[in-house]
């Protein structure tokens, strides 16, 4: 009967931890700033260390909340809160993944090809006094240049080729194109990509012993 009354006159079992709203409300804000800093444009210089910090932070807060579940009584409270923060530090860690691998490489891809479709548009804009065989023997091998130069994101600076991709758009939309923008080209190749030196010393179209051979070479790429 004494084991019975004690049980009955037992104060009811409490969370291992008080405040357990607080602590749900605080790990779904620092998931939300997760996400916000992943898909909000920013620097990557600044954005991925910000979110490391996010990460490890929930991390470490989780393996906290496991710990102490596994210390308390282990009844169904204790299984979803482990469950909860379980899901939410994994996908958290997934996000980070994209943010730091992934995400850098669609970025990459999506600057070289708007690069790319200017340098075709500057097909339609030959400038005076240069023949079509000319335009054509520069623009094909500045798109040599750009492929074997910019095809790899860890031959580039990001940050540059992100920014020359922009002018060149706005040269080529404002119709701004003589040959010192196949020179101008090269330049910024030389700066941003790592294969960009050793390249131009071998290949620029614009050297007068390589741009007198243009009249001999095929066309490379149909132009006005």
């Amino acid at each position: 009967m004494s084991s019975s009354s004690d049980s009955e006159n037992a104060e009811p079992r409490k969370p291992p931890w008080p405040g357990l709203k607080w602590n749900v409300a605080l790990v779904l804000l620092i998931a939300c700033i997760v996400v916000l800093n992943v898909i909000r444009e920013s620097p990557p210089d600044i954005k991925v260390p910000v979110t490391i910090a996010f990460v490890v932070l929930i991390a470490t807060y989780a393996v906290y909340v496991w710990i102490r579940g596994i210390l308390a009584a282990g009844d169904r409270f204790q299984f979803r809160l482990r469950t909860l923060f379980l899901i939410v530090t994994l996908s958290c860690l997934l996000l980070a993944v994209w943010n730091m691998t992934l995400r850098p490489i669609q970025e990459h891809r999506r600057v070289y090809r708007q690069i790319e479709v200017s340098l075709y548009d500057l097909a339609n804009q030959r400038p005076e006094g240069v023949t079509k065989a000319q335009w054509s023997f520069v623009l094909g091998w500045t798109l040599q240049a750009h492929g074997n130069c910019c095809s790899a994101l860890d031959w580039v600076d990001m940050e540059h080729m992100r920014e020359f991709a922009k002018e060149l758009r706005k040269r080529v939309d404002e119709g701004d194109v003589d040959m010192s923008t196949i020179d101008w080209i090269w330049d910024e190749y030389v700066q941003f990509s790592s294969m960009g030196e050793t390249y131009s010393e071998k290949y620029r179209p614009t050297v007068p012993a390589r741009f007198q051979s243009a009249t001999a070479t095929p066309r490379w790429i149909e132009v006005k």
